[in-house]
């Protein structure tokens, strides 16, 4: 978890005062998101047999100032705060807090100049089952530009890694910890305007590392004559185990997007997972829908 210093220092930044001649490089951000998800295989089951799937209402903001430090680098700091709800898997309702930042700079002036973003954030997972709960990292570089009026592309290369807590071991010689794990993912981004305050968004990406499922005590020794775990431990949601493995994946997904005013937006968002292991595979599909609001 994130010490109570580094929130501190964070505090400090946000409120240092700014000198009147550089107000005009100063913005707040102040953003809140509602959104609500169907997801059909909530515990990333590769067994049609307890898949688990379930609907989650999600609220989310982020508060915090950008800081330009020229006319073509700026710096942002921000505090995350969210909350999870489900509708049948309670034991995963979650609260979860933490930083982001992040340095973003335009290679030159104008609209169609290249861009190059880097960012980090470390939040904090508080889920009802507490051997679930867990710190999660991330950091990426972006890279994209503007084509035309209508069209961008942007690449992004993301490494994730968590940190949770240990459960009892039911393998020998086994960790009973699968959720330190890490993975990396490359994104491809394509936006296009539509029309007036109707945007699309596609991605596509490649996701390399471990990966989380759970599945009931029956599909276990499956799992352990197939694939090479390398964590597992008892679970208190879905009746089972869970478990991590090293797995690859597609991932692609779409969002259109209605603009409602010059601060909000509503999308329709689709996501899909394709994972394979060595024998098994893990698929899963989020169908969202989503209120966002930015100051």
């Amino acid at each position: 978890m994130l010490n109570n210093s580094f929130y501190l220092c964070v505090f400090i930044l946000l409120s240092l005062p700014v000198q009147a001649n550089n107000s005009q490089w100063v913005e707040w951000i102040a953003a809140a998101q509602v959104s609500v998800t169907n997801i059909d295989n909530l515990n990333l089951s590769a067994f049609n047999n307890d898949k688990v799937a379930d609907n989650r209402l999600a609220i989310s903001t982020s508060l915090g100032r950008f800081y330009q430090i020229n006319s073509t680098s700026r710096f942002h700091l921000a505090l995350d705060l969210s909350t999870e709800k489900h509708r049948d898997t309670e034991l995963l309702d979650e609260t979860a807090y933490g930083i982001n930042m992040g340095f973003r700079h335009k290679f030159g002036v104008g609209f169609k100049v290249p861009y190059m973003q880097i960012g980090v954030n470390s939040i904090w997972h508080d889920v009802k089952a507490d051997t679930w709960s867990r710190n999660i990292s991330n950091a990426s570089i972006e890279l994209g530009q503007h084509f035309s009026d209508r069209l961008f592309l942007a690449t992004e290369l993301n490494f994730s890694f968590s940190n949770g807590s240990t459960g009892p071991i039911i393998i020998e010689d086994i960790s009973g910890n699968p959720f330190d794990q890490d993975h990396w993912q490359a994104t491809v981004y394509v936006d296009y305007i539509i029309e007036q305050n109707w945007l699309l968004t596609l991605n596509l990406g490649y996701r390399d590392g471990d990966i989380l499922s759970a599945c009931n005590t029956s599909n276990v020794d499956i799992v352990w004559e197939k694939e090479t775990i390398n964590a597992i431990t008892k679970d208190d949601i879905f009746g089972g185990c869970v478990y991590s493995l090293k797995a690859s994946a597609v991932t692609y997904g779409a969002n259109i997007s209605y603009a409602l005013s010059n601060h909000a937006a509503l999308d329709l968002v689709i996501n899909v997972y394709s994972g394979q292991a060595d024998m098994l595979d893990y698929n899963g599909k989020n169908l969202m829908l989503v209120f966002n609001y930015s100051y």
